[in-house]
């Protein structure tokens, strides 16, 4: 059985659906590689259109030429690069001529498109899908040092040639064609069978990966006019390659009921860090308890301007109750780690929606570790400076402390003295009241006479 046997998934957004969607009902379509007629099938049971194939895999061919029209198959036929098939259908002309992935394994693609232009209706669509060699996760290979093949996808073992957007834009027009319709397959670094991811770089350059244009596009879906018949500038023309949101946005929801967050409980956003107004639906959980916000999987500097909701038309901001960042002033807080968390408290509030605003000053940078270091040695120098002002303030309270004592001393010693002095005064004043009493005695008079007569 081929590797390329896979069901049909008409649910999702993939190469495949997105193609069919391209073609109208009762359509004469040309399909090169069918593989085992998945398409072919469809097309042709479904939308009633005419088949015919081009496959170089006998058994899958077979398969598939069960569904189709005329069928060119095997290592001789089916060789879309032979061109035994342009010799036998160069006097038909088509409505549809699909390449699903198969351009990438040709040598000589545009010599194959020039064909196809023969036996295309001059209105009639060539449409392809080819995988894109520029896609976020190939790059972060070779930034590594690393290019290894794979069994399929992005580096299939058996692709020869390979396409960015530029350069399969640059063969469609050389070819004589101009891309009417662009669409794109995405897929995320981790999301594929490149099995790697941004940690595996630097932070800048991850951040630079995951802002490029089309860094994320799996698949170009491309369909195709010829240029002749188109104009210039055609209004017709429609680009939808700006699925470019790498960045993770994710809200975990902890019921009542819950011990823990958990990650079967949450809502999940891919964003583009800017100033962001996210909203989202809490009404299929039940008595919601507790909110935890990840703005993004990255560090980050932001400003959460808003975090509210909705009441009886009447708008409810709910406070943060707590962060693993820094709440550098206001309402702008430093994240260092690539997963930050904000928590919320929402006490009794009955939550059924949820805004969440907020503005990136910053993000995914290495100067965010930088700004940490940096805050770290300024607090270090607050605190030894505050360190070093409160021990200056404790050796002038241990002065003042001693002069308060040095003086209590002197007041204790004045005091002293003062009392000393009042004794004294105390003593002279009663000597002096004795010898006035004395002078006034009976026998102080006659002391005073007998030295008068010893006198003489």
């Amino acid at each position: 059985m081929s590797k390329y046997d896979f069901g049909l998934d008409l649910d999702t957004e993939n190469s495949i659906s997105l193609m069919i969607g391209m073609i109208k009902t009762n359509s004469r379509v040309l399909e090169f590689g069918p593989a085992n007629g998945r398409m072919t099938k469809y097309l042709s049971e479904k939308m009633l259109c005419r088949v015919d194939i081009v496959e170089i895999d006998e058994e899958s061919g077979k398969e598939a030429s069960k569904y189709s029209n005329k069928s060119y198959i095997g290592s001789e036929m089916g060789n879309i690069e032979n061109f035994r098939w342009f010799e036998e259908l160069k006097s038909e002309k088509y409505d549809y001529i699909i390449f699903a992935d198969v351009l990438e394994h040709l040598h000589a693609p545009i010599e194959v498109l020039k064909k196809c232009n023969r036996i295309l209706k001059d209105n009639g669509s060539i449409i392809l899908s080819v995988p894109n060699i520029a896609h976020n996760s190939v790059i972060i290979n070779l930034v590594n040092d690393e290019f290894k093949y794979t069994e399929i996808g992005l580096l299939d073992n058996t692709h020869i040639s390979f396409f960015s957007y530029k350069s399969l834009k640059r063969m469609i027009h050389e070819a004589g064609y101009r891309a009417m319709n662009e669409k794109g397959v995405y897929s995320r670094v981790g999301e594929n069978e490149i099995n790697n991811s941004y940690s595996s770089i630097s932070n800048e350059l991850a951040k630079a990966l995951r802002e490029r244009e089309k860094g994320n596009i799996y698949q170009f879906v491309f369909e195709l006019k010829k240029k002749d018949y188109t104009l210039i500038e055609s209004s017709l023309r429609t680009v939808n390659l700006d699925g470019n949101s790498e960045y993770e946005f994710v809200c975990y929801i902890k019921e009542k009921i819950d011990d823990e967050y958990s990650e079967f409980k949450t809502i999940r956003k891919f964003i583009k860090p800017k100033h962001n107004i996210i909203k989202f639906e809490l009404t299929n959980f039940r008595e919601v308890h507790e909110i935890r916000i990840d703005p993004i999987d990255a560090n980050c500097v932001i400003n959460i301007k808003d975090i509210y909701t909705i009441i009886d038309g009447q708008k409810i901001s709910l406070n943060i109750e707590c962060t693993n960042g820094v709440n550098l002033y206001d309402s702008v807080y430093m994240f260092t780690t690539n997963d930050p968390q904000i928590y919320l408290n929402i006490n009794t509030i009955k939550v059924n929606e949820l805004y969440y605003e907020c503005e990136f000053i910053d993000y995914d940078s290495e100067l965010i570790y930088k700004y940490e270091e940096m805050l770290k040695r300024i607090s270090l120098n607050n605190n030894n400076i505050l360190e070093q002002k409160n021990n200056i303030i404790i050796d002038q309270k241990k002065l003042i402390e001693e002069k308060e004592e040095i003086n209590e001393f002197k007041e204790q010693i004045i005091e002293d003295t003062k009392r000393k002095i009042e004794d004294k005064e105390q003593i002279i004043k009663d000597k002096e009241m004795y010898i006035k009493e004395m002078e006034n005695s009976k026998v102080w008079k006659i002391v005073k006479w007998i030295k008068k007569v010893i006198d003489r």
